[in-house]
């Protein structure tokens, strides 16, 4: 590892107190990675935790908090578990890691993917973030009222985001054949195209 040496003794001023002047420092230097950002805390909040709520009363008539969902997020979906600390002399519930208002942007990306597709795989489709949507709408999610066409998009799975006509008619007979989740929308298009 090289040295490196500052000069201008402005800049040297600004940029290392006087107590480290004149003494060998070790910089590690490494790429910043943006926290998540307010949008992105929005949108799990404001759509996609409201959808879920939604649709778990609409569809399964069992009512959840956001609080709840959250909880079935962070542990089912992500993998991450809670432990008992003691806080002011009770014992409180805390995630084994640090919050998820610590994550990067890519840890929010990649947890965001994983919700989706989870839901997906039962019949929820929540839409990605709209930068323009604050809010929670009714219109910001479908419950499987989708009809499924050619160029629409596969719902969920490891073909999620590609085209239906493009999706492999072996991939979704498999599925089907296997027992794996199959959406109406997804039966439908298959019926459709009379692979069942």
């Amino acid at each position: 590892m090289g040295a490196v040496r500052l000069y201008h003794p402005d800049i040297v001023k600004r940029l290392v107190p006087n107590n480290f002047l004149g003494v060998d420092l070790s910089i590690e230097v490494k790429r910043h990675e943006e926290t998540r950002s307010s949008a992105q805390n929005r949108w799990l909040w404001g759509v996609a935790y409201p959808s879920i709520i939604y649709w778990m009363q609409n569809v399964n008539g069992i009512k959840l908090t956001k609080h709840e969902v959250h909880a079935h997020n962070m542990t089912i979906i992500q993998g991450f578990t809670y432990e008992t600390k003691e806080v002011m002399g009770e014992e409180v519930l805390v995630l084994s890691v640090p919050s998820s208002a610590n994550w990067t942007k890519k840890q929010f990306n990649e947890a965001k993917d994983k919700l989706q597709d989870y839901y997906a795989e039962k019949g929820l489709y929540i839409k990605d973030p709209d930068s323009s949507k604050d809010v929670f709408d009714t219109d910001s999610f479908e419950i499987e009222k989708t009809v499924l066409h050619d160029l629409s998009e596969m719902p969920y799975g490891i073909k999620k985001g590609t085209a239906m006509i493009d999706v492999p008619d072996d991939y979704l007979i498999n599925r089907y054949q296997k027992g794996m989740y199959v959406s109406p929308a997804v039966l439908q298009y298959m019926r459709q195209r009379n692979l069942i």
